[in-house]
């Protein structure tokens, strides 16, 4: 009887062996599988951050503006910047920007400085020679020539989009938020 009761208590040890490592086994493969999973969710996350970034981002590209010459039309002969909101919303608060330059012969370009509290979506003129103008709407009629080649005629754009995100174009067409302090 002895023997028997001295088999059960090993085979009891071994089962209890057996089952330890079993424990162990698994726990490393929930720790492995539990890594994964939080992996993954940083991916997520970060796709859906893009995402966001990405929706807050569409408007305010749809907002462009370069240095034109109206060649037909109304105002023909004019000089200025032409602003196309082909956004499907309005902007607010709509500031451009260009300082006095020089242009590649050493002409100056007179500065613009004008603004719209709200800009539609459409296309837009400002005249270099008036002060403080508003975005005149241009009509389909008005043809324009882009000016080409000379980085001074361009101007800075800042705006609020719809969603009340600040924003600025620089004169090389680089879009950025600013952020409220």
């Amino acid at each position: 009887m002895e023997i028997v009761l001295g088999v059960a208590e090993i085979l009891a040890a071994i089962g209890t062996v057996g089952a330890l490592f079993f424990i162990l086994r698994q726990t490393r493969h929930t720790s492995a599988t539990l890594e994964q999973t939080q992996g993954m969710l940083t991916i997520e996350q970060r796709r859906e951050q893009r995402t966001l970034a990405e929706q807050a981002q569409r408007q305010a590209a749809g907002l462009v503006c370069w240095p034109v010459k109206i060649v037909a039309g109304a105002g023909a002969g004019e000089w200025g910047v032409e602003l196309v909101n082909a956004s499907p919303a309005p902007v607010f608060a709509c500031l451009i920007d260009r300082p006095e330059g020089l242009t590649k012969k050493g002409r100056t370009i007179q500065p613009i400085k004008s603004s719209a509290a709200i800009l539609a979506p459409g296309r837009y003129f400002v005249q270099e020679s008036v002060k403080n103008s508003f975005p005149v709407v241009l009509q389909e009629s008005t043809i324009t020539e882009p000016i080409l080649g000379n980085i001074n005629f361009s101007a800075v754009l800042t705006f609020t989009d719809s969603n009340g995100m600040t924003w600025q174009r620089d004169i090389d067409g680089t879009l950025s938020e600013l952020v409220k302090s």
